[in-house]
């Protein structure tokens, strides 16, 4: 148990800290990008990223690598971190937020197929459906929220990260978002 609450701890700490640094060159450049895992892996001890790929492509599985672990490292770093170590059903929300907000905007007209031009909602609703569920289902006994026992997991708190992301995204859109008005053709 200590060693979980131990890389927990450490999980969020590193989470913070990336935070710091995203708002830092926030600060700085006066544009919010903040770094993705992978880029954040390859700037600290490149040949570590490069032998991890090296490994799991030649004797794991091909697959493994891209699309499953490209995709975690494209992440956001800071979200990543933090959510493998504390409050993971709002981690969970705020992607469902975000994904919301993408499937209202730019995916619902096109269908449902990604494949399709402009792009479909699926892989939207795939990312929003998971992200409720990982909120749903807790960081595990590994994670700070394990160790202070709350959300330990449950269909309470999924219904919380499902509210908190649908209803955070809608608000979002509903004070944010202006959509282009569609042209008449003149006559």
């Amino acid at each position: 148990m200590i060693v979980g609450r131990l890389i927990g701890w450490v999980a969020f700490l590193a989470g913070a800290a990336v935070l710091v640094r995203d708002g830092l060159v926030w600060i700085d450049t006066k544009h919010w990008a903040p770094i993705a895992l992978g880029q954040l892996w390859y700037e600290l001890n490149r040949s570590s990223l490069n032998l991890v790929q090296a490994v799991t492509q030649r004797y794991i599985h091909p697959f493994l690598w891209d699309p499953i672990i490209v995709t975690i490292l494209l992440c956001w770093a800071f979200a990543l971190l933090m959510a493998l170590g504390l409050l993971t059903p709002l981690a969970g929300a705020a992607m469902a937020g975000v994904m919301t907000v993408a499937f209202v905007t730019n995916h619902m007209r096109n269908g449902f197929f990604i494949f399709r031009p402009g792009e479909g909602y699926e892989y939207v609703l795939t990312l929003a459906v998971v992200s409720i569920a990982v909120g749903g289902l807790g960081g595990g006994r590994w994670s700070l929220d394990w160790a202070a026992g709350i959300f330990t997991g449950g269909w309470p708190q999924m219904i919380l990260a499902a509210a908190l992301g649908i209803g955070g995204g809608l608000a979002q859109l509903v004070v944010f978002w202006r959509p282009k008005a569609k042209a008449t053709p003149s006559e």
